[in-house]
Order: structure tokens, then C-alpha cells, then sequence
């Protein structure tokens, strides 16, 4: 479990992750924003996220239309995640680390 608190925006990000990702399989978990102000942040536009667990990236946009307009003062939003574990060669292990980011906006078109 992780947690980042941003220097420009009262929020914080927080990763529930439980159990080991399995090669080949989903990696399900839960992305927690928390609202430290006394004024809601609202969700839109729609948050663009990042996803890295080595050597797999994704990236897509928050399921806002099941989310609240904003997150409320004081409160949180969770967002269930999952993301793609890939085969890899069999020769590496390791651990590896689960990177979550929100973005700017998403990607451009045509790209």
C-alpha cells in the first residue's frame, strides 16, 4: 500500500493492493483519492491514469460515470483497478513495483 500527497491540489492517492500478482493473469486493486480541503474537487473532466508494473504499462481513464461529480471534502472515492500481468521470460524474477499516476489529460488523438 502506497500513498502520495500532491503539492498542488488537496488530494492524496492511495494503492489497496492485496495478494501477489500471477503471470498471466489480472492484477486487481483499488485506487483511493482522498480530499484533504473543506471544498469538494470535482472529477471533471475525467482523470486520465497511468499504470506500470514492469515491463507493462497501461493507461485509460477513470470509470467517473460510476464515481460521484466530485469527491466530497473531506472524504475519498475508491475505483476498483485491474491491470495485465504479462508471461515475461521465464528466466526473470524479482519483485517488482505497482506505479499509479494521475495525469494531466489523457492521450492526444491520432497517437
Amino acid at each position: 500500500m502506497g500513498r502520495l500527497r500532491s503539492p498542488d491540489a488537496p488530494i492524496s492517492l492511495q494503492l489497496l493492493t492485496s495478494g501477489r500478482a500471477v503471470k498471466g493473469e489480472r492484477y486487481k486493486f483499488v485506487v483511493r483519492i482522498s480530499n484533504s480541503s473543506d471544498a469538494p474537487v470535482p472529477l471533471t473532466p475525467c482523470p486520465y491514469y497511468r499504470v506500470q508494473y514492469l515491463p507493462q504499462v497501461e493507461g485509460g481513464y477513470l470509470n467517473c460515470a460510476a464515481a460521484p461529480d466530485a469527491i466530497p471534502a473531506g472524504g475519498h472515492v475508491d475505483f476498483a483497478m485491474e491491470m495485465g500481468v504479462l508471461q515475461g521470460d521465464p528466466e526473470l524474477g524479482g519483485t517488482y513495483d505497482l506505479l499509479w499516476q494521475l495525469a494531466a489529460r489523457g492521450p492526444r488523438a491520432g497517437r
